[in-house]
């Protein structure tokens, strides 16, 4: 009579065995094809983030965009709406493909002070180097002005762009 309990034990541990076997072999399956599909670029998430070009409350980003035909390069163009005007400015892109220097070619300066009024707009234009239709830019903003009263100020933000034909 022993013989027939252990008998069922093993046969209901046999296939709660090959329960688990087949499905960890179809789990194993899935995550090799998810491991490809990573490792081939199918998933990136990167391509599938938006463009954004943030700086901080009263500063704005109206146009941004990276091209390679129309004004070659990263343009950025900034709106002031702080109440006064932003004396001496420098807007920067900081931290481009982890580096961390400034991104070659011209900041946002000028041989001249650059004043922008309140409610005021200032275009700047960066070399767009070797990057290729598609490429993504990912960086920081660095902005730096004065105020009405000659304090130094600097604000940092975020600048996500894709590179247009």
């Amino acid at each position: 009579m022993k013989r027939g309990i252990f008998h069922k034990r093993s046969k209901k541990a046999q296939a709660a065995m090959e329960f688990l076997m087949t499905y960890g072999w179809a789990l194993l399956v899935v995550l090799v094809a998810i491991g490809a599909l990573a490792f081939f670029g199918v998933l990136n998430p990167g391509q599938f983030l938006p463009d954004q070009c943030v700086l901080f409350a009263g500063v704005t980003c109206t146009t941004f965009f990276a091209s390679q035909q129309v004004n070659p390069g990263v343009t950025i163009t900034i709106q002031n709406g702080l109440g006064y005007s932003m004396q001496d400015i420098q807007l920067d892109i900081l931290n481009v493909d982890g580096s961390s220097t400034p991104w070659p070619g011209a900041t946002c300066i000028a041989t001249a002070t650059i004043t922008i009024p309140d409610g005021g707009t200032q275009t700047c234009l960066w070399s767009i180097g070797a990057k290729e239709q598609g490429d993504k830019i990912k960086g920081q903003l660095q902005l730096s002005w004065k105020d009405d009263s000659g304090f130094q100020r600097t604000r940092l933000g975020n600048l996500a762009l894709t590179v247009e034909a």
